[in-house]
């Protein structure tokens, strides 16, 4: 039997990067009806590869489609909020109470080098930059544990997590909020402090999901 192999980058997966990335980076408005013939101009692509990727990012859980309408972002509920913001606990601190255990001069370099990143972004008040330096710091964590299951649950949310982040820092009270969270983490890694680094990420994520849930309340007012 003749085995087919599909070329790796056809158009429909073009079209759905260029998509996600409009998402994960804020650029749809929730507000908005999408529909595939209105990316396809934009994109300068036929209709189908359109339609193909944005069935697959509401398949993945981001867009949601109402018949003749289109596709619209999809707001998250407070109990899809507190299911995320939990699994990231659980998974996080696990992962940070390990690399306590085995943390590398190697690891520990490329979080700084992440929170340096990160610092910066946060005196130039550049949200894309913050969030893109806040998923370095946090993967370099969970790699550090050398778990490659939890490495790929890890990967297989951090587009969420880039919405999530995104509707959290975009308040500039928040941004330097995060900065000093993650300063406390650390400072708390760097002195191979189990249980203070595991209570400094805790922190952070009940922080985060807190001021979610605050933005969804003000919102529906």
């Amino acid at each position: 039997m003749r085995l087919q192999v599909k070329r790796a980058d056809t158009l429909k997966e073009q079209v759905y990067r260029k998509l996600k990335t409009l998402l994960t980076t804020g650029q749809l408005d929730p507000a908005v009806y999408y529909s595939a013939n209105q990316f396809a101009e934009r994109l300068g692509v036929s209709r189908t590869p359109a339609r193909e990727a944005l069935l697959q990012l509401e398949a993945e859980g981001f867009l949601i489609a109402e018949d003749n309408r289109g596709f619209r972002v999809k707001e998250f509920s407070e109990k899809e909020a507190r299911d995320f913001f939990e699994m990231r606990r659980l998974m996080e601190t696990y992962a940070i109470s390990r690399l306590c255990e085995t943390l590398s001069d190697e690891h520990l370099q490329q979080l700084r080098d992440s929170f340096k990143r990160m610092k910066g972004a946060c005196e130039r008040r550049d949200v894309a930059e913050l969030i893109a330096s806040d998923e370095a710091f946090h993967l370099v964590i969970v790699s550090g544990t050398d778990n490659l299951f939890l490495k790929s649950l890890i990967r297989n949310i951090r587009d969420f997590i880039a919405v999530f982040g995104r509707r959290m820092v975009e308040d500039d009270a928040r941004m330097d909020e995060v900065v000093e969270e993650h300063e406390q983490i650390l400072k708390a890694l760097a002195a191979r402090d189990k249980s203070k680094a595991a209570d400094a990420m805790a922190r952070h994520l009940q922080k985060t999901e807190a001021r979610l849930l605050q933005s969804q309340t003000k919102e529906s007012r």
